[in-house]
């Protein structure tokens, strides 16, 4: 929220505004201020309305997005990323966005879930802090600077309500005073968190010892992640005192330079061992994670680590030696590798690799400058290897491609390779020069309509477009994410409710009616979806795709049992091809 110095700002009174709230693509998105209409049966009414909602939010880089597996619930979500290059937004769609945040948080019992990034929280700390309070979060995720506010440490008490809290400071500066002592306090009195995290935050010796004595105390605390300025060695005994007495932790994440704190935590856990039955899947069940090759593929012999790391000046051969062994690797799950532009000898075994492994689940490529001759050797070939073993790769799920001097054809076939594709869920894209990056988005807001499963896209880099335009093919990509995010969301929820497999049930679930199908007679005489038996419905069920109830479901409300004429207005599309060929 900019700052207006000497005036104070009512974001209640900014909520209210809302009732004539314009978006920054469309003349007017309509009211998007009513209360909270969620109840046990029904979600409140914002969720049909996504997309008008995120257009408000949008100058903002923040994001309305359904929860997978928790029906009814969203998430608000920072996507500043490469938005933060494009133009600042008007000062009106700015406090129309700050308002909307506010309202969302203070108002919609449906919101359960805040991630906000280190610029977002410096630019909207009055608003979120005051909002926070009357929130119903279960779970937090929030990146801040030093001086940490002293507004979010008044807050964080408050927060009782939360499951999960993920605190990362970008400072090692000491942290407010007041903030240890507010976080013990929400760890003693929270009777739900069972996830923390905490990274970046700098404790006096007795506040972080009174921090390991409420964890400790609290009995409820599952997964711990730390690293090692939360801990400093002073307090090494503390740490190892609290794992050996915990009974509750099942997840510990530790990170930290200091060999002897290390060396604590690991006395703390190896006790609990004596707790814990061998059994032959413990190589699924640990791992050391990276593992660095640079002189020799020896390291890959190794099956606890789980990631693959070559180093940026790995000689050719010892790269291709390794990826040749990579198909007898099933521990590892991650590769990172440079790639010159040209060379063929690396991307052919790279290529051999990708379209051949079934564990792999992470794939980060740096693309290099070329050396000239190896360039005019290989021409666009080596490229084209790289690509089409991604179309053939059914186990990635994160993809990270970077590089420079691509040409808007390498940039292209990828994006097409990747918008085909039903495995990959988050596409990373970092490029140098502005038109690569401008050649990415053009194609991939296009491409993505039809993509159903990319949940996460990031980019990293500069658009070479100014205004309107770059806004709308970067708001075109976000929402297909969210609307792909929220087909998962459906889906998580709908085996819930089809254990019956009912006609009722489906059309709940998918926001037709509000408890049961009811048809007017037809004149003709005709059968009707209500004269449907179960056996018949059964059968029909078979044939139906989440999204075949047609949209827009943001501007639909639900019909109601009793208002059956509605019904006519319910379609179920089915494709021009017979049912029994979507089998």
């Amino acid at each position: 929220m900019p700052k207006n110095e000497g005036a104070p700002v009512s974001y209640a009174n900014q909520s209210v505004c809302l009732d004539v709230a314009t978006g920054c693509f469309r003349a007017a998105v309509g009211d998007r201020s009513g209360p909270y209409s969620g109840t046990h049966e029904r979600p409140c009414h914002i969720i049909r309305q996504l997309t008008a909602c995120n257009e408000l939010l949008f100058p903002a880089w923040m994001q309305l997005r359904e929860i997978p597996g928790a029906r009814g619930q969203l998430a608000l979500v920072s996507i500043d990323g490469s938005c933060r290059l494009l133009p600042e937004p008007q000062d009106f769609h700015l406090r129309q966005s700050a308002g909307f945040m506010h309202s969302l948080l203070k108002h919609h019992k449906c919101v359960a879930s805040l991630d906000v990034t280190r610029s977002h929280f410096d630019k909207y700390s009055s608003p979120l802090c005051d909002a926070l309070p009357l929130s119903c979060l279960k779970k937090l995720t929030l990146s801040c600077g030093f001086p940490m506010s002293r507004g979010i440490c008044a807050v964080i008490l408050s927060l009782t309500s939360l499951e999960e809290l993920e605190l990362d400071c970008a400072s090692s500066s000491d942290s407010c005073a007041e903030f240890p002592t507010a976080l013990a306090a929400l760890v003693r009195a929270s009777p739900f968190l069972v996830a923390l995290s905490l990274a970046g935050i700098s404790m006096e010796e007795q506040a972080n010892k009174h921090l390991l004595a409420s964890l400790t105390e609290s009995g409820v605390l599952k997964d711990l992640t730390l690293d090692g300025r939360v801990v400093p060695e002073c307090c090494r005994g503390e740490l190892s005192q609290y794992l050996m007495s915990s009974s509750s932790l099942t997840s510990l994440r530790f990170t930290d330079e200091s060999e002897k704190t290390e060396i604590a935590v690991l006395e703390g856990i190896l006790p609990q061992q004596n707790n814990i039955q061998e059994d032959s899947g413990v190589h699924d069940k640990a791992s050391c994670g990276l593992c660095l090759v640079k002189d020799n593929a020896d390291p890959l012999k190794c099956k606890v680590f789980s990631e693959l790391f070559f180093d940026w000046d790995a000689h050719e051969g010892v790269q291709v030696t390794a990826l040749r062994q990579l198909v007898d690797c099933s521990h590892l799950k991650s590769l990172i590798i440079d790639v010159r532009r040209g060379n063929l000898a690396v991307s052919s075994a790279l290529a051999e690799y990708v379209q051949s492994t079934s564990v792999l689940r992470e794939l980060q490529i740096e693309v290099r400058i070329a050396l000239a001759d190896e360039l005019n050797l290989a021409g666009g070939a080596w490229w084209r290897l790289i690509v089409n073993s991604l179309s053939r790769n059914n186990s990635i799920k994160d993809l990270n491609i970077s590089g420079s001097d691509m040409s808007d054809g390498d940039v292209e076939s990828l994006v097409d390779a990747v918008s085909a594709k039903t495995n990959i869920r988050k596409l990373t894209f970092g490029a140098c020069g502005m038109m690569t990056l401008n050649a990415f988005v053009n194609r991939l807001s296009v491409g993505i309509v039809g993509n159903h499963t990319l949940l996460d896209v990031a980019l990293c880099g500069r658009l070479d477009q100014q205004g309107q335009d770059a806004s709308r093919k970067l708001f075109a990509i976000y929402e297909a994410t969210r609307r792909n995010s929220g087909l998962l969301a459906a889906a998580a929820a709908f085996p819930k409710a089809t254990d019956a497999h009912s006609l009722d049930a489906y059309m709940r679930i998918t926001g037709v009616v509000k408890e049961r199908v009811v048809c007017h007679p037809r004149d003709d005489g005709r059968i009707q979806l209500d004269d449907l038996g179960e056996d018949c419905w059964e059968m029909v069920r078979r044939f139906l795709m989440l999204d075949d109830v047609e949209g827009p479901s943001f501007s639909r409300k639900p019909f109601s049992h009793s208002s059956s004429n509605d019904m006519n207005n319910f379609l179920i599309r089915i494709n021009s091809e017979p049912l029994a060929s979507r089998e």
